[in-house]
């Protein structure tokens, strides 16, 4: 239990110092999120339905993606299956859906 408090108290201080670059990463991660919106909307035929079906795919196509990445990366270096993995894909999730819900 200690050693949460003690996690959560670096995190959060971190957090407040690197405030300007988690806001540009932040930032970027919802300019993706509209690009790719903007390129599966493209492959389906307009209507507000498939505007729906591609809000969606964005929203759990981004984390899936990223989370992928590092876990091929995590591979070629070690070989083995990244720990953790499906908590980084809804933490990433988490992310993404939040970034969907503020980023207008």
């Amino acid at each position: 239990m200690f050693k949460q408090l003690i996690f959560i108290i670096v995190i959060s201080a971190l957090t407040v110092i690197f405030a300007t670059e988690l806001h540009g990463a932040l930032h970027y991660l919802g300019s993706a999120q509209n690009a790719l919106i903007k390129v599966v909307t493209g492959w389906l035929p307009v209507s507000k339905f498939t505007t729906i079906i591609s809000k969606i795919i964005a929203v759990i196509l981004l984390p899936l993606l990223i989370s992928y990445i590092a876990a091929f990366i995590y591979w070629l270096f070690k070989r083995d299956e990244l720990p953790l993995f499906k908590q980084i894909i809804w933490s990433l999730w988490l992310i993404s859906a939040l970034i969907f819900i503020f980023y207008k």
